[in-house]
């Protein structure tokens, strides 16, 4: 709750509760003002207060998903308090989501996919979160989301409900035997609360619209955070470490040559789907290309 607050800088109308006490089962907090989103008299509000309040609070969720990796898993509009004079109180934090950098990635292009209306831009995206499996269909999953994306694309919350959209996703990528990534289930049920509670709001909101304004900070930040020196210390890390691995295999091999000991395996290759997804032998161009490096070693080794 402290570090949602501090994340709050940038918005005027919403608040987090200070905490009074935390134990492994209660949750005490300081009062919110107003009522539930539940009970909000929507006429008792001004449209502006009443948008502007909905937009902000979209707005957090979504850089909570994408820039703070940490949010509240449960922002249902019994947790969401509204005052006469449109300000907002996310309270109750006792049940928070973490996600993963790449996880985080990887959802963005989703939503991206979504906003942009590209299908098979989801398929692909949501794959890559995921797993593949010795039985996916992933040309059939892609025409799942071909005809499933155009109708979400820029609906507004009186003719979505997300979490019956992200349930059909979750079928649809079952059925084609694809696993989905785990993290999805709870921000899916974050996304769906947030939904549920705006919806009593403003109702006539498009959640995609918001995405789309907020997609630029989210991706600056994001290039930001690969910009930074840790990102950058880790990549040359990671650089040096497969150059040293490639080195030590060439040197293998190179030895395997001296001593005559080097054998090429070809073997037949057969689709994944058939051997459950097991690996087989080299495939002909790799067997081929490492044969052609064994001679040319060979020929040097004997020139010297």
């Amino acid at each position: 709750m402290d570090r949602a607050r501090e994340a709050l800088g940038g918005f005027r109308r919403l608040t987090v509760p200070d905490v009074l006490a935390a134990t492994p089962g209660v949750l005490v907090q300081s009062m919110a003002a107003g009522v539930s989103v539940r009970r909000v008299d929507r006429d008792a509000l001004s449209d502006r207060d009443r948008l502007a309040v909905s937009r902000e609070l979209i707005a957090f969720m979504y850089r909570s998903y994408f820039i703070e990796r940490i949010y509240h898993a449960d922002p249902h509009a019994g947790n969401v308090f509204v005052s006469p004079d449109g300000q907002a109180t996310l309270i109750d934090w006792g049940m928070i989501g973490r996600i993963d950098q790449r996880s985080s990635m990887r959802l963005l292009l989703v939503l991206m996919a979504v906003a942009q209306n590209d299908g098979h831009g989801l398929a692909k995206a949501w794959v890559e979160m995921g797993r593949t499996t010795p039985w996916s269909d992933i040309p059939g999953f892609s025409q799942d989301m071909a005809a499933l994306v155009p109708k979400v694309a820029t609906a507004s919350l009186e003719d979505l409900n997300f979490g019956i959209t992200l349930t059909s996703v979750l079928e649809k990528a079952t059925r084609r035997g694809i696993a989905s990534c785990p993290a999805v289930s709870l921000l899916g049920k974050s996304f769906a609360n947030l939904e549920g509670s705006v919806r009593c709001l403003a109702p006539e909101l498009a959640l995609v619209d918001i995405f789309q304004r907020e997609v630029p900070r989210i991706v600056l930040h994001m290039v930001r955070e690969t910009a930074s020196p840790q990102q950058s210390a880790r990549r040359l890390l990671e650089a040096t470490l497969a150059q040293a691995g490639a080195a030590e295999q060439l040197r293998a091999l190179n030895d395997d040559i001296a001593n005559r000991t080097l054998k090429v395996q070809f073997s037949e290759v057969v689709p994944p789907r058939s051997q459950g997804g097991g690996r087989s032998g080299l495939t002909p161009p790799v067997a081929l290309t490492l044969g052609a490096l064994a001679l040319y070693l060979d020929h040097r080794r004997r020139k010297a």
